[in-house]
């Protein structure tokens, strides 16, 4: 199957290591518009961006901890889980010719749906 385009819907949750909040985090304040619209679908810019909310909420004295819930489209097909929101990205090495447990692949019927 050929990549047309690729689309994706996402949202950023902290955990606060001190108080065990967890809540949405606004990231879009974050990023210029053609970055907003590649965030979802890009694994190596949510793994950066993980990094700098990290970096920042430590400078306001925060520990946390950063989950990240994409849901990506290939070609206008159905939407699918494509990040792992139960692990924290911040935490992680980037290793870019490795498979990462935090992304998920596209079902194996997606091509058929």
């Amino acid at each position: 199957m050929m990549l047309r385009s690729k689309k994706g819907v996402l949202k950023i949750y902290t955990l606060d290591q001190e108080t065990g909040e967890k809540s949405r985090y606004d990231y879009k304040k974050m990023l210029s518009s053609k970055q907003k619209r590649s965030i979802a679908t890009k694994p190596d810019l949510m793994w950066q961006l993980a990094q700098k909310i990290k970096e920042q909420e430590k400078k306001l004295g925060n520990d946390v901890k950063v989950f990240f819930n994409s849901k990506i489209s290939i070609n206008g097909g159905p939407y699918f889980q494509f990040t792992n929101d139960t692990i924290d990205i911040a935490s992680l090495d980037w290793n870019p010719i490795k498979h990462s447990n935090w992304l998920f692949s596209s079902p194996k019927d997606y091509h058929r749906k």
